[in-house]
């Protein structure tokens, strides 16, 4: 049995402080399959106050959790909690958006969208949404739609018409397949 202080793999005596990073903020590149662990991580983070910068796309939304019941052989998953942060809030049915504004409510947070780029590697900075987020460091802005069209101005306008090779797409757990 777990108690507080354990965690499989890891545990401390009671009343240790847990670690502190120290990160004044923390950028969180996201598409439209960005979903649960990931925005509970962008919306705990909120709520302890640590500046979160979304690059990319709005998140799926789903702030519900679930525990599997079995029942005569079959076991389902329905909705038992919704997940809320230090401050309360647990309001992103809808996904988190990426706004630029300074009048922030809700579910948007502070953040720059950009489309996700299958043209490039991941890590390498010219991916459209880490470029975003490096000019985001250095600047403090998104940046602007200008200055991205003349970076990309030699590429094409269909980053997929680039891409050879076979997209893959994951299974998509807690769906039916047959």
């Amino acid at each position: 049995m777990l108690s507080p202080t354990t965690a499989e793999g890891f545990s401390a005596p009671k009343g240790s402080a847990l670690p502190v990073l120290n990160l004044p903020r923390v950028f969180v590149l996201s598409s439209g399959d960005t979903a649960s662990a990931s925005e509970a991580f962008i919306n705990g983070l909120r709520g302890i106050d640590i500046e979160v910068i979304l690059i990319g796309e709005t998140t799926r939304g789903k702030p519900y959790g679930f525990y599997g019941i079995d029942n005569c052989g079959v076991t389902y998953f329905t909705v038992h909690f919704k997940g809320e942060n230090a401050k309360g809030f647990g309001d992103y049915a809808d996904g988190f958006i990426p706004s630029d504004s300074d009048d922030m409510f809700g579910a948007e947070v502070r953040g720059c969208v950009v489309a996700d780029d299958l043209t490039h590697v991941l890590g390498d900075p010219e991916e459209a949404q880490l470029a975003t987020a490096l000019t985001y460091i250095e600047t403090g802005a998104c940046p602007t739609a200008e200055s991205v069209a003349k970076a990309r101005s030699a590429k094409s306008a269909n980053p997929l018409s680039e891409f050879r090779g076979e997209l893959i797409r994951p299974f998509q757990f807690g769906r039916i397949a047959r």
